[in-house]
């Protein structure tokens, strides 16, 4: 969490904007614990979430937004009641929103991380078909999706369609993603 605040301030200095980010950093470090389930992720989420509201009131500016923790537990609760992804998709566009700013998109991406039950392709199509902001939507589900369930249960044929697609060397970035987070989850320096 506090690795998201400071990243954070220099440019997205809101209560917002570091609720948001500090859900998705406490969601993805809570989906690499081994014993991390779909639920402890969306917990961790939330937690994040609320503590960074609470800190970026204190180190950043208030402005009048919706709460994403909130937010948050409103797609989850649709997720758990919706009839398969389509359906969940529906209410994220109708009710929660798919667009840039981070109190839709961020909760969205959560949701549709729980109709699709943390698989990998199910997030990443879902995410990838909600509308509006597409791309960051289907990349925070699969990220979530992604460290929860590790690399053997990304797609193959997905994997290797974005890596001809880019010029980025996505394993080494992920690796170093990792390497990053283990060490702050252990307080180990660089274990893998």
């Amino acid at each position: 969490i506090q690795d998201a605040v400071d990243v954070c301030l220099p440019s997205h200095c809101t209560q917002t904007a570091i609720g948001s980010a500090c859900a998705m950093a406490a969601g993805v470090a809570e989906a690499l614990r081994s014993d991390a389930d779909v639920f402890s992720v969306v917990r961790a989420a939330l937690a994040g979430a609320r503590k960074g509201e609470v800190v970026g009131m204190q180190k950043a500016r208030t402005v009048p937004l919706p709460c994403v923790a909130d937010r948050i537990e409103l797609a989850v609760s649709f997720a758990l009641k919706a009839e398969d992804t389509a359906a969940a998709n529906r209410f994220f566009a109708n009710i929660i929103g798919t667009g840039l700013p981070a109190y839709e998109s961020i909760p969205t991406a959560i949701g549709i991380f729980v109709a699709a039950g943390g698989d990998p392709r199910g997030c990443v199509i879902a995410g990838a078909n909600v509308g509006y902001d597409t791309d960051t939507i289907a990349s925070m589900a699969g990220a979530l999706a992604g460290a929860l369930n590790g690399f053997d249960r990304v797609p193959a044929d997905l994997f290797q369609a974005i890596k001809k697609a880019n010029d980025i060397e996505l394993k080494k970035i992920a690796s170093g993603l990792e390497r990053i987070a283990r060490r702050n989850l252990t307080g180990k320096g660089d274990t893998p």
